[in-house]
């Protein structure tokens, strides 16, 4: 199926929320930023930071021209700050990247032409895990959901089911549980996100992210990070798909599917 860009382009404006609640994110908003701003697609980014937060206009300098909205908020759960920039959003598609996190060129216009080949609800994309300094550590095989840097989903599902508010961590497992059998929803088979792992993040007291902390730490020994690289590439490749799998340890039922 042939998709003009330039009309895809034009049909579904996306707008980007960038997370940056934390002072630690400060060192890695201006590339996140600019992996984001030169994207096809992007009709708006707002940016979400924390109301205490005195150092973001001196970044935001360096993107004057482009589409940024701040929405200035106090500390909350991730989920209330990402159900609060929902509903400011102009578009009907919504992509989200933390802060720490970055987008390859191309990643949105992949996953718009993919989602108008398949017609779907929700996009999703590999990524590969980096350390802070954006060294590669190990490729994500995300199996059965993928990390919300490489969402990108229709407003509608977000705003019928928002995220739940009062999880601390894992407001992102828990609406995807609930959504899975009740929306279209793809994978497009590239690496298109690098995933910073690092220990002072929000989500670190998180059993999923111990474990890339414990990666992280074992990729920091010379001989382990290629060999650890090397192995989770060749299982990605072995494993890649365009469908998620349930998780068999997840017991929540089947529900009907959301109104169109």
């Amino acid at each position: 199926m042939q998709v003009n860009s330039k009309e895809v382009q034009e049909r579904m404006p996306v707008s980007v929320i960038v997370t940056c609640m934390t002072d630690a994110e400060e060192v890695f908003l201006q590339e996140c930023l600019a992996s984001v701003i030169h994207q096809d697609h992007v009709g708006e980014i707002i940016l979400c930071v924390e109301q205490q937060n005195s150092w973001y206009p001196s970044i935001l300098q360096n993107f004057a021209d482009s589409p940024i909205t701040v929405l200035v908020l106090k500390l909350a759960s991730v989920g209330a700050i990402r159900n609060a920039a929902v509903r400011c959003a102009r578009y009907d598609w919504i992509a989200f990247c933390d802060a720490d996190d970055y987008w390859l060129p191309h990643k949105l216009a992949c996953q718009c032409r993919w989602q108008q080949k398949y017609q779907l609800d929700f996009i999703g994309c590999g990524h590969l895990h980096v350390d802070e300094t954006g060294k590669a550590l190990y490729y994500g095989f995300n199996r059965h959901i993928s990390m919300p840097s490489t969402w990108l989903l229709r407003k509608k599902l977000l705003m019928e089911i928002p995220f739940h508010e009062e999880n601390i961590h894992g407001s992102d497992g828990v609406w995807w549980r609930k959504v899975f059998h009740r929306i279209q929803k793809s994978r497009v088979p590239e690496v298109l996100v690098h995933y910073r792992v690092r220990e002072e993040s929000v989500s670190q007291a998180s059993v999923p992210k111990k474990r890339k902390v414990l990666f992280l730490h074992l990729a920091s020994i010379p001989l382990i990070r290629p060999m650890l690289l090397l192995f989770s590439w060749l299982v990605w490749q072995v494993t890649k798909q365009e469908s998620y799998r349930w998780y068999k340890k997840w017991e929540l039922p089947k529900e009907a599917p959301l109104s169109t």
